[in-house]
């Protein structure tokens, strides 16, 4: 279905996009913002519809399970994601020995949307922190970021819940991807956290 309603949007964006180039001139002011906020709108639905289709391929795509590495996989990510923003003070402190049997391909997509938000949400910290562990059979991805009450932590694995409007980036269904990773490998997926003292996601693989 998602695929179905790309057309559409996409002629929809088109259209737009070509009356604010062409004919812009002869709008009226309220005409062009309206124009323009629909053409922001719908290539936000295309965003949208795109998240959606990414969590259908993680259920359907065969999982490949094989021994991986954690703490070289994570330090990875974390590389990338200093790259993108040098500027950041970000203390990642990555726990030793990590490994788990998993499809390695899923795990990979797995942190690179537990990371993401942990490196997101942490943005205002003047030194933000990062930790990557294992404790009592459960891996967990802890920060010192904006966290969230946990009065809302039910809507934290649903797609498109944002808990922190727009102050951040994001479609909202990062972590949602992540809990359909988790349950394809029979684990579980829960989080801790508390407004302004940053947030733990804790999950099982095994």
């Amino acid at each position: 279905m998602a695929h179905d309603l790309k057309a559409p949007l996409r002629a929809v964006s088109g259209f737009g996009e070509v009356l604010l180039s062409k004919y812009q001139e002869n709008l009226a002011p309220e005409g062009k913002r309206l124009l323009e906020r629909m053409c922001a709108n719908s290539q936000r639905m295309s965003e949208m519809l795109e998240g959606l289709l990414q969590l259908s391929r993680l259920f359907h795509e065969p999982l490949q399970p094989g021994r991986i590495d954690l703490r070289a996989m994570v330090s990875s990510l974390f590389e990338q994601l200093g790259y993108r923003e040098p500027e950041r003070s970000v203390q990642v402190v990555v726990a030793e020995g990590l490994s788990v049997f998993a499809d390695a391909r899923l795990v990979k997509t797995l942190y690179q949307h537990l990371l993401g938000n942990a490196w997101k949400f942490t943005a205002p910290k003047a030194v933000a922190r990062i930790e990557v562990r294992k404790k009592q059979g459960a891996f967990f991805v802890r920060d010192n970021g904006v966290g969230y009450e946990m009065r809302y932590a039910e809507k934290l694995f649903a797609p498109f819940q944002r808990l922190h409007g727009s102050e951040f980036e994001g479609l909202g269904i990062g972590l949602a991807a992540a809990a359909r990773i988790v349950s394809r490998h029979g684990g579980r997926i829960w989080a801790e956290a508390a407004l302004d003292h940053g947030a733990t996601v804790f999950f099982t693989l095994e």
